[in-house]
């Protein structure tokens, strides 16, 4: 039996999503994959650190000394930290002026969305 579509071309029938290419597919295996089996980045952080203060004993230094330098060695990124900050805040407030998204909205749909 031949279904009936309504007149004025609605189309209510579901349709299935395009399938994704190669590269696409490739690209959320291979993410898939590294969520899975790659730890935290502050795993690999807290292990350098360790790895670090242990080469740093090895060769003569004591854990005061160590500790000392880690510690002043922290407070010395607090300049960076706060340039960092300020390219957050700056980049929101840049971004959300009314002229902005008027300027930035009209070309947003050119390029085809992938999902």
């Amino acid at each position: 039996m031949i279904e009936q579509r309504p007149e004025g071309g609605d189309d209510s029938a579901p349709q299935r999503p395009p399938r994704d290419g190669f590269l696409a597919r490739a690209a959320t295996r291979s993410a898939a994959v590294a969520e899975r089996w790659f730890p935290n980045t502050l795993v690999f952080a807290l292990l350098t650190v360790a790895v670090v203060a242990i080469a740093a004993m090895g060769i003569g230094s004591g854990p005061a000394k160590v500790a000392s330098v880690f510690g002043n060695g922290f407070w010395d990124l607090i300049p960076f930290t706060m340039q960092m900050a300020m390219v957050a805040i700056g980049g929101f407030f840049g971004g959300t002026p009314p002229p902005l998204p008027r300027g930035i909205t009209p070309p947003a749909p050119i390029p085809p969305p992938q999902r």
